[in-house]
């Protein structure tokens, strides 16, 4: 390469530099205290190191230093990071990140320059890997708690299903034999409409919870896969991100620098520590398809089946108001039941129930008061 042509490239490089640095000292304004800053900060420097590294070797090869970078994506992006949080940023700037590492290794040679860019670049592919962590590893508030609270685990997750089927099953057959009733057939057509409604309905959920069970499974195995083959291609990289993951959980640089040579000595436990950190995933807790299936069939099959009592014991109106009772009781309670999850009053989510209940009941039965046979 000719000196005017290196020269020039290496004018390009300081001036990606200088505006990197001032990238990061807005966005680390922007996220105000906490670990992030102190890695944004971290990054600044390096960037700002690169960039007088290359001011003195572009002395060195007889250049001058081009005009400043004016600042505009600086104030651009730290802006955009307050509007619409620095997530979004901090992935946009990985992209970046990983476009730089990659020019440095082209067409640089054995000189003095490449020797430069090769130890740049280095710094580079880590800053790609923090950012990918800044951008990815944040997982607080409701995925945070719900983490931490035991109901929220497999038991829980089914519990919840079950009791979301029970009140799909319950308001939706009661709708139906409200409907049938109103125009005033007898009992026995009113329970076949009901069981019909009741088993297609359960094959309906089920086939549902199984498709979509397994559908999220299968995303979740995919993931776990492609960060298997990220550490596999880039294990330092994934090394990097990990600390990065560490610092943001609060660890100090020392801590976190040591934990993450600790897990570098065993792959599959490295793994582990991505997926869960990284991903927020515990291959442990993946779901079932098939229970899901079982349990969101199973559970509107209970549901549906109370608002039948009424018809199997009672005839004519005697049945209609059974039905519409014993339901209405059972809605006030699954109502109350959801709020184990919702964290909601009970009273309230009950009568909640109650009201859609009653609203859907009165409905049908208007509806199928108009088609009288």
């Amino acid at each position: 390469m000719h000196a005017e042509d290196e020269i020039k490239r290496l004018q390009g490089f300081w001036k990606d530099e200088v505006e990197a640095s001032a990238v990061y000292e807005r966005l680390a304004e922007a996220v105000g205290e906490g670990e992030k800053r102190e890695l944004l900060l971290q990054m600044r420097d390096t960037e700002a190191r690169h960039a007088k590294r290359w001011e003195t070797r572009i002395a060195e090869l007889g250049g001058q230093l081009p005009a400043a970078p004016s600042g505009w994506k600086a104030r651009w992006l730290g802006w955009l990071a307050r509007l619409t949080g620095p997530e979004r940023v901090f992935q946009r700037l990985e992209v970046v990140e990983r476009s730089a590492a990659a020019e440095y290794g082209i067409g640089m040679g054995g000189s003095v320059s490449g020797q430069i860019a090769r130890e740049v670049q280095a710094d580079e592919k880590e800053h790609a890997a923090t950012l990918r962590a800044l951008g990815r590893g944040q997982r607080e508030g409701v995925e945070a708690i719900l983490g931490r609270e035991k109901w929220h685990g497999t038991g829980g997750g089914a519990m919840r299903e079950v009791i979301f089927g029970v009140n799909d099953g319950l308001v939706s057959t009661l709708s139906l034999v409200s409907g049938v009733a109103g125009a005033a057939v007898g009992r026995g057509v009113i329970l076949l409409a009901g069981v019909a409604g009741l088993l297609s309905g359960a094959i309906s959920m089920a086939a549902g919870a199984y498709i979509s069970t397994k559908s999220q499974r299968e995303v979740h195995e995919a993931q776990v896969a492609r960060e298997r083959e990220e550490l596999e291609r880039e294990p330092e990289e994934e090394l990097e991100e990990l600390y990065a993951l560490y610092r943001l959980k609060g660890y100090s640089e020392e801590d976190a620098r040591r934990s993450v040579d600790h897990l570098s000595q065993n792959q599959e436990l490295m793994l582990e520590s991505l997926v869960r950190d990284e991903l927020g995933l515990m291959p442990e807790t993946f779901p079932n398809p098939w229970l899901a299936g079982a349990q969101s069939g199973i559970a509107f099959v209970i549901g549906s089946f109370i608002p039948l009592i009424g018809y199997l014991f009672f005839g004519g109106s005697s049945a209609l108001i059974a039905s519409v009772g014993i339901s209405v009781m059972a809605l006030f309670v699954v109502g109350a039941l959801k709020t184990l999850f919702t964290g909601l009053s009970w009273w309230r989510s009950g009568m909640e129930m109650v009201f859609i209940g009653v609203f859907a009941t009165a409905v049908t039965y208007w509806i199928g008061s108009l088609f009288q046979v």
